[in-house]
């Protein structure tokens, strides 16, 4: 049984993938690790990197589904202790010492470590806005934790205290606009089937959806400082706003059975 079990489930990972593993070969090389890979049957050489690295590596279809991916992932794991990792994230050093002390040097108590997330927009480094930096349920102990939600994934596990770790995570979301634009409907398209999906679910008027574009406009240009990063902060928050009226317009159309006959 390893101590640490490093999780990540991928598709596509190339160059990135290299990029993440690398960043955690101090803890590899200072604790007893194994790293989890489960991946999404990609087109690329992602399973012939992981290997490199030592990792097991599982093949598993997505489906949409986020959580249900992680879990499965989790459920290859052996570590008292797991960190989660996205393939286009980079452990930095003083994050990575921060974990070796988490797991070494403390009893396997009833907490959940919280890791600081830094978005970095190819040459860009953005603090505001949607892209201002976020704190992340990442390194908990494995025993009953599962993740609940196909898009967004929330943990669930019996320890309620969470701490900080120091360091950060680099995130390097998008390494050009087309491929964001790419992403950002991709999301829309899985929140409004999911929200379709639901029986609780009404559909929204069109006034409703005209609101909530302006208002995610503001949250993110205003009260999320959006404005602090200059024309891309401007940007951001526009694409932000026009994601959020093809969330909901998504959920129109399909509630109106119209789909792409628009």
């Amino acid at each position: 049984m390893a101590t640490l079990s490093v999780v990540l489930i991928v598709r596509n990972g190339g160059a990135d993938l290299i990029r993440a593993l690398e960043s955690c070969q101090n803890i590899v090389k200072q604790i007893d690790t194994e790293i989890i890979l489960v991946d999404d049957f990609s087109s690329d050489n992602t399973l012939e990197i992981a290997k490199r690295f030592g990792a097991k590596t599982f093949q598993r279809h997505l489906n949409n589904d986020f959580a249900g991916q992680t879990n499965f992932a989790l459920e290859q794991a052996s570590g008292k202790w797991v960190f989660i990792l996205d393939h286009d994230e980079v452990v930095t050093p003083l994050l990575a010492s921060s974990i070796i002390k988490a797991v070494l040097t403390e009893p396997l108590k009833e907490c959940v470590y919280l890791v600081k997330r830094v978005n970095c927009f190819k040459h860009l480094r953005l603090s505001h806005g949607v892209f201002r930096s976020s704190w992340f349920k990442r390194l908990f102990p494995r025993e009953n934790a599962y993740y609940q939600g196909k898009v967004h994934q929330t943990l669930i596990c019996p320890y309620q205290k969470t701490q900080k770790l120091a360091g950060h995570l680099d995130h390097y979301t998008i390494s050009n606009l087309p491929a964001y634009w790419q992403k950002q409907a991709f999301y829309a398209g899985l929140f409004a089937e999911k929200k379709v999906a639901s029986s609780s679910s009404s559909c929204p008027a069109k006034i409703t959806i005209i609101l909530k574009t302006l208002a995610a406009f503001l949250q993110s240009y205003v009260m999320w400082l959006g404005f602090l990063d200059g024309f891309w902060g401007w940007y951001f928050s526009l694409q932000f706003a026009i994601y959020t009226a093809n969330r909901y317009s998504q959920i129109y159309a399909l509630k109106h059975q119209l789909g792409h006959e628009l």
